[in-house]
């Protein structure tokens, strides 16, 4: 049993499954990059780009430089792909730490030239074919691989791709960036240009669109449990994450008694409160704010506010004990919160799980990671910084 008060357990034995069920979609010969962006989606990037090697993942996918260098420290060494647009300056890193980036201009190409060190340097070109983001206009890429072929014999044209706005199957929308795609494949083919990584397939194209994969997959959230909410039912997946809390100490309170900041909330009996030790600073009620599609949306969004304060719905929010639900109570604090006991037969330091979004869950939370059951490893900010003992 760990010493910590508060974690975050993220069981191996899931992802192995998770991944296990995606690859069974793959035809033979499809790659398959495992996305690690957002610190993998917050269940700890070092570790569990590890584990995907161990695995036998082809490749790996962060967005941005610091992430990447950040994997190569803590000891991966499958391809890392950036997914943003290199920037000139950035090229001595990406050589040193043998990154593989996204390239989109001639200042960014003369400037990985200028890193070469005896070894190739493999790229990849992004077509933008309608997400708006970033991207190389279908007009734009045949003249810049051939800038890069003619001009450039040591950086290797190793990967081609493109990011669908909203995959699904039978979109229009989605068929167009396909084929938007494919046209720019066939100009860079009748070139004589062939690159021998094509990849355009998220993780909704990898379960539903079987036309997308061509020759390498790029999963994320599949992998780690969460379905896309048009397949909810397409594949069988498991949860790997579960962040759990002790309870610090527990308070009896008299009927009209009140919890927490300002007084809001009176307890209409007897009733015992337990603190744990998990506000807003770890995470506890965050969650990304996005601006509604439509009206409708708009009204959605209202509604499940509303029914949250009111502590009903599925947007309220409940600590678990087994089989007993804990409702949170009073306003959350910045690093300790209520949750109502009652009559139920906890008491100090039992644990109970604790609903955390995992993007916006603290970086910090200790993360403990289990393996059949048992503990294999941690990642924790305080042995991380050499404070606490291994």
């Amino acid at each position: 049993m760990n010493g910590y008060t508060h974690w975050i357990e993220i069981d191996l034995d899931a992802l192995r499954h998770n991944l296990q069920k995606v690859r069974e979609l793959l035809p033979e010969g499809v790659k398959l990059l495992a996305v690690v962006k957002a610190d993998a989606y917050g269940l700890g990037a070092g570790p569990v780009s590890r584990f995907w090697e161990e695995q036998g993942v082809d490749m790996l996918g962060v967005t941005n430089l610091e992430e990447g260098m950040v994997l190569r420290q803590e000891g991966v060494t499958l391809p890392i792909l950036l997914f943003a647009p290199m920037l000139p300056h950035e090229a001595p890193l990406v050589v040193e730490y043998g990154l593989t980036p996204t390239v989109d201009s001639p200042e960014a190409v003369q400037a990985l030239k200028e890193e070469y060190r005896g070894e190739n340097i493999p790229v990849h070109i992004k077509v933008e074919t309608g997400m708006g983001r970033t991207g190389l206009k279908p007009e734009q890429v045949l003249p810049f691989c051939q800038y890069i072929k003619e001009g450039f014999p040591h950086i290797y044209l190793e990967g081609i791709f493109t990011h669908f706005a909203q995959a699904a199957q039978g979109d229009p929308y989605t068929k167009t960036q396909l084929r938007r795609f494919r046209e720019v494949v066939g100009l860079l083919e009748n070139e004589g240009i062939r690159i021998p990584l094509k990849h355009v397939a998220n993780s909704v194209a990898t379960l539903d669109i079987p036309d997308t994969h061509f020759d390498m997959v790029r999963v994320g959230t599949v992998l780690y449990g969460q379905h896309p909410p048009a397949l909810r039912n397409r594949i069988p997946l498991e949860n790997p994450w579960q962040p759990k809390a002790r309870i610090l100490h527990i308070q009896e309170l008299d009927k009209g008694d009140s919890v927490g900041y300002g007084r809001d909330y009176r307890v209409k009996k007897a009733t015992r409160i337990g603190v744990i030790p998990f506000g807003y600073a770890e995470g506890l009620g965050v969650s990304p704010i996005s601006r509604p599609k439509n009206i409708t949306d708009l009204v959605k969004s209202l509604a499940k506010t509303v029914l949250a304060y009111w502590g009903v719905g599925p947007h309220a929010l409940k600590a678990r004990h087994g089989k007993y639900v804990l409702p949170f109570v009073g306003r959350l604090g910045m690093q300790l919160s209520m949750i109502e006991i009652g009559d139920l037969p906890l008491q100090e330091n039992d644990i109970v799980e604790v609903p955390l979004g995992r993007i916006t869950a603290n970086p910090d939370l200790p993360r403990v990671y289990l393996q059949d059951g048992q503990v294999i490893g941690e990642r924790s900010f305080a042995r991380k910084k050499g404070l606490v003992e291994a």
